[in-house]
Parts: C-alpha cells; structure tokens; sequence
C-alpha cells in the first residue's frame, strides 16, 4: 500500500482496519478487497517459507472467517508467487471451505502456466469442485513451455 499512497500508515491489526483506512477520505474509492493467502500465511506462518503444518492449517480458515465478516469479498491466491506457491491441496482445501460456507469468492492466480499448465489448472478446478465455491481464474495464459494442445482440455 505505502508504494502507492506513501502517506498512508499502516497502523491496522485486522481487516476492519484496513477497509477504514481505505475509505478514509484521500485513500481510495470504489475498491472490493479480498482476503490475502499470503497474508493469512503470514498472520500464522510468519516469514518462514515453508509447508504448513496441521495446527498452522487449522487457524488459516479462522482469521479469513474473520476476515470475511468484516467485510472482505472473499479469497486470493497466487498460487505461483512465494509464499503462496508452497501451499498444499489440504491447505488450500480447508480456506477455499470457508469461501463456500461464506458464499463468497475465491480468485486465483494458477501455479503454473508453463509445462505444467494443465495440472495447476486441475488442482484448482478440483478443489473448487470439491467445495462448491465460486472461482474466477486471474491471468489464464498459457506461457512458453506449455503444449499447444493445453488450451484444448
């Protein structure tokens, strides 16, 4: 935030904090925010780059719940940016859950979009399957490495 608006502090503990902020006059309009994976990572994980484990997995869903109910629109992923890039179909299971008890939206940027293209897809669609959530795939591109046929799956 500070790289766009560097006279915004960042003083906020929660979402609800963050959206005040936002619609402090000054700061911005017209903005629907969505809960970070990395940042919900964060909040439990801290810094360190890694899986995580069962007790880390279950608080994830409890700070997006909150999240949620204080206004965000759902969850992003960027599945093939760090830390996102180390979450693990369970992991991802269990916050995308919430989404669907919420009714709210999950958007998602795919792992991989190169020779793996059609398994990060996959996954995906598979989880949002598997939860009944609502999806919408950001940067949907093939890139160099991928087959020419992916497209056609």
């Amino acid at each position: 935030m500070q790289s766009y608006t560097p006279d915004v502090r960042i003083t906020w503990r929660d979402f609800k904090g963050y959206i005040k902020t936002l619609n402090d006059p000054g700061t911005g309009i017209n903005t629907v925010c969505m809960a970070g994976h990395g940042t919900l990572r964060r909040m439990v994980l801290g810094k360190e780059d890694r899986k995580a484990t069962d007790k880390e997995i279950a608080l994830m869903p409890e700070y997006l719940d909150e999240a949620i109910d204080q206004g965000a629109a759902g969850l992003s992923t960027g599945l093939e940016f760090m830390p996102g890039r180390l979450a693990d179909k369970r992991e991802l299971t269990k916050l995308i859950e919430v989404v669907a008890k919420k009714d709210k939206i999950h958007t998602c940027h795919i792992r991989n979009r190169d020779r793996r293209f059609v398994e990060a897809a996959d996954e995906i669609l598979d989880i949002t399957e598997k939860t009944g959530s609502r999806l919408s795939l950001s940067h949907l591109s093939a890139k160099p490495g991928s087959k020419k046929d992916d497209w056609k799956r």
